[in-house]
């Protein structure tokens, strides 16, 4: 698609962003806070990556994310 959107699948739903939105921005469009999400894991096409390196990841047209939270409980 050339609508000029990012295109991404975000745990298995496709979604679309403003082009140019970073790791960091889909985050926060899920009420993730990056700077307090203890118990979060991210990943991008397969590859994890490091919670220092969030804002650093740009995301490309077809890219995957899945974000995992541990949850409590029993």
């Amino acid at each position: 698609m050339s609508d000029g959107r990012l295109h991404i699948t975000v745990n298995g739903e496709e979604k679309s962003y403003e082009s140019g939105t970073d790791l960091v921005g889909v985050l926060r469009s899920l009420e993730i806070d990056p700077a307090i999400s203890a118990g979060v894991a991210v990943a991008v096409n397969d590859t994890v990556i490091r919670r220092q390196a969030w804002t650093h990841c740009r995301l490309a047209p077809g890219d995957s994310v899945e974000i995992v939270t541990a949850q409590q409980g029993g």
